[in-house]
């Protein structure tokens, strides 16, 4: 039984204590079956109206569940949205601009934070290197700048701009890079996070299936974060061909276990309403 449905299952057991007290405590002489007993019953059953119902009424109040969490979804996905193009303005100007030089970075509000702490892990170009080589030298570095570092803000900064570079080298190799291929396998998360960078350069190099089995495999919440991402951008680019029931199914069983509130959660529910219809590609 996955979380939401102990809460709707508590939900219920406590309005329905609330109304037995109200029905049977030592204050009441005779039962009694009202308005505001109706009401209590209602509040019991409505963690589970919302799946089959537009909308309903008691005591006079109308709730509309289904346009109501429509809404909320849709205001969640915009706020993803912004965040997005935030995340996406900031990788590309930290692979492809001098940091600690460049004023025009220091006044940028969007790189403001995250300056003083790229700029002492931004990983130097070293002349005459394969990209392989470069890649496997910045998933080296991610896995001990982890190790090295508590969570923090400053943390996920210094991850972020090992992103980018990653992101530029991944680039100049092939849709068909086997060793790219082989490191989606990988429990290195250095690997994984490298294999994503490639991931987000060519969409269509492998199927929804091999993007699912990283996100299940992927155990750090920022390689399964950008996972994530590089997920949608598949949808975004390619449609919803390729995606098999199994996927499906997969990913909506992971939105149940994935932690309400999180950047993680935003994500994999918004690809969830992607596959459904629900929200434009």
């Amino acid at each position: 039984m996955t979380r939401q449905y102990i809460f709707r299952f508590v939900f219920s057991l406590a309005a329905l204590a609330v109304l037995g007290a109200y029905i049977f405590g030592p204050e009441v002489l005779a039962k009694r079956f009202d308005t505001m007993a109706l009401g209590l019953l209602g509040l019991a059953a409505l963690p589970w109206l919302g799946a089959l119902v537009e909308e309903f009424k008691i005591g006079g109040v109308e709730a509309k569940l289904r346009a109501i969490r429509e809404e909320v979804a849709e205001a969640g996905d915009a706020a993803t949205d912004a965040r997005e193009v935030a995340e996406e303005l900031a990788l590309t100007r930290l692979a492809s601009t001098n940091v600690p030089d460049d004023p025009f970075v220091m006044d940028d509000p969007l790189m403001r934070d995250l300056e003083p702490m790229t700029r002492l892990v931004k990983p130097q170009p070293l002349a005459g290197t394969e990209p392989q080589s470069t890649l496997e030298q910045l998933a080296h570095t991610y896995v001990s700048l982890r190790e090295s570092m508590t969570s923090s803000a400053a943390r996920t900064a210094r991850m972020t701009s090992l992103f980018a570079e990653m992101q530029t080298a991944a680039g100049k190799l092939g849709g068909d890079d086997i060793t790219m291929l082989q490191w989606l396998q990988s429990d290195d998360a250095g690997h994984q996070l490298a294999s994503i960078a490639w991931l987000r350069n060519f969409p269509a190099a492998v199927v929804p299936s091999r993007y699912v089995d990283l996100i299940e495999r992927a155990t750090q919440p920022f390689v399964q974060y950008w996972a994530l991402r590089a997920l949608s951008g598949r949808l975004s680019a390619l449609g919803l061909d390729e995606f098999s029931i199994a996927d499906r199914v997969a990913l909506k069983e992971f939105e149940s276990l994935m932690r309400a509130g999180t950047d993680r959660h935003a994500q994999i529910r918004r690809i969830n309403r992607k596959l459904s219809g629900r929200t434009p590609l």
